[in-house]
């Protein structure tokens, strides 16, 4: 795990991943997964979280869109459940936004 510049290697197809925004809820939608994330937004960036269970952790994914350049982030804080601690952007992946509109 960990940050990579140079994506050639793997097959980014798995990543192409489309959501749904929810305006009422203020809530975004993977639609592959249906996994829900919650959302808060500033004037720049729209930050959504989904938080995860497990055995030894928890995790929590994030992801942040640019609200204006269509910037987008997602990355992954697991915390040890042992330890409490944090290893802070174990996954992380960058890209751009594509808006599409059903009409």
């Amino acid at each position: 795990m960990g940050i990579y510049e140079d994506t050639s290697l793997f097959n980014m197809d798995l990543y192409k991943e489309s959501y749904e925004y929810d305006t009422l809820k203020n809530s975004l939608i993977e639609i592959r997964t249906n996994k829900k994330y919650t959302c808060t937004k500033n004037n720049w960036v729209m930050t959504c979280h989904n938080k995860i269970t497990e055995k030894k952790h928890h995790l929590i994914d994030f992801i942040e869109m640019g609200r204006k350049d269509l910037s987008y982030r997602m990355y992954r804080i697991t915390k040890h459940k042992d330890n409490n601690k944090n290893n802070r952007d174990s996954f992380q992946i960058k890209g751009k936004c594509k808006i599409v509109e059903n009409l």
